[in-house]
């Protein structure tokens, strides 16, 4: 049989867990984390599903099961230890069109719960059709070891920069995955700047703090970088490109407090033009942190519907690439009211250029459509 991997939503969904033993309390942890409205139906239940019922997190139905239970559910999970109940209740769930899951009984389920990873909004699942739980468990453990805590901050952080940048330039977000990511993570920590992100380290170079100096040498410490407060940070020789390995290796080590990249850090893309410090509106979109990931393409043409662009503007004159002229009575290589040449230069003005102003994507071409005369 062959499923279809879904995430589900539950929240303020009515979700009912048939059994009160440790297989249903893992099954209510697992709901709970969704937001859904669950029930547990048995006479008799686990200590810690006590505890949730006291909390309010969960209504306890004290009683053997009943057909007319089901009644209003979205999602029923049958986890007794009685298989003529579990057979009865996948029963029920298909006459009425409910997702029905049955422990240890895959061919009368609807659906399978993996075994999954979670950190933060990264959920990782491993499912084996029913046919090996146990293999799914081993797979799980060892992606655990391969992806810690820190890429759930990663993906809030990814998620938070895609909102801001829009979703739709795959190709920037799989070379930004394929390329960064590395470095954003070497230090198991996120640090939430682009700044950061988007810096360059020494290859082959680790910085290390040690708890006590004594036969250092044995890690291939190259030399003493500076001194600190309560101690020394020492650089340390390591392969190119293993840079990762060698930090988490040096994680595990009892005597090292802490150990990173030896970052080579950039500061903010900041354009040289005339009048760039008094272009608020920059500044209130944070241009500067998004040059830092992109200032446009060439391959972007930005077509600039207005009262035309003056061709002879320092900024714009090696921008345009063509123009079209809607209005009869006055060129299309004159912007007599001159809205449109601010509006061209606002989105992609030659910058860094010792004059002028600053354009938002400074890397992109303009096609000038003049569609308005010089009354606007």
């Amino acid at each position: 049989m062959n499923y279809y991997p879904i995430e589900l939503n539950l929240e303020k969904k009515k979700c009912l867990v048939i059994g009160g033993g440790k297989v249903a309390e893992r099954k209510v942890v697992s709901l709970l984390a969704t937001g859904a409205f669950i029930s547990v139906i048995s006479p008799k239940i686990t200590k810690r599903l006590k505890e949730y019922v006291a909390g309010r997190k969960i209504k306890h139905i004290e009683r053997e099961y009943s057909s007319f239970d089901i009644k209003d559910a979205f999602l029923v999970i049958g986890a007794t230890d009685d298989k003529k109940t579990n057979t009865q209740i996948a029963t029920d769930c298909r006459d009425l069109g409910i997702l029905v899951n049955i422990v240890d009984s895959p061919v009368i389920c609807d659906f399978l719960v993996p075994a999954t990873v979670k950190r933060g909004a990264l959920t990782i699942s491993i499912g084996t059709s029913g046919k090996s739980p146990a293999l799914a468990k081993k797979i799980r453990k060892d992606i655990e070891k391969l992806y810690g805590p820190e890429y759930g901050k990663l993906t809030e952080f990814l998620g938070d920069l895609r909102r801001k940048l829009g979703s739709k330039k795959r190709l920037f977000w799989e070379k930004l995955i394929k390329e960064k990511i590395e470095r954003f993570l070497l230090i198991g920590i996120i640090i939430f700047s682009p700044s950061l992100l988007f810096s360059d380290f020494v290859p082959g170079e680790v910085l290390v703090k040690f708890r006590q100096d004594k036969q250092i040498k044995e890690y291939g410490v190259l030399s003493k970088v500076f001194e600190v407060d309560n101690g020394k940070i020492y650089k340390l020789k390591t392969e190119e490109g293993k840079e990762l390995e060698k930090i988490n290796e040096l994680k595990k080590d009892l005597n090292v407090v802490y150990a990173e990249p030896n970052y080579i850090r950039h500061i903010y893309a900041i354009p040289n033009d005339t009048y760039f410090s008094s272009q608020w509106g920059l500044k209130m979109i944070e241009a500067e942190a998004g040059w830092e990931i992109e200032k446009g393409t060439e391959a972007v043409i930005i077509a600039i519907t207005d009262t035309g662009i003056d061709y002879n503007h320092e900024d714009l004159k090696e921008k345009i690439i063509g123009s079209w002229s809607f209005v009869s009575d006055e060129p299309v290589s004159l912007d007599m009211n001159g809205h449109g040449t601010h509006v061209a230069g606002i989105a992609a003005a030659s910058t860094d250029n010792g004059t002028g102003t600053a354009g938002v994507a400074w890397n992109c071409k303009i096609l000038a459509i003049k569609v308005l005369n010089k009354n606007g």
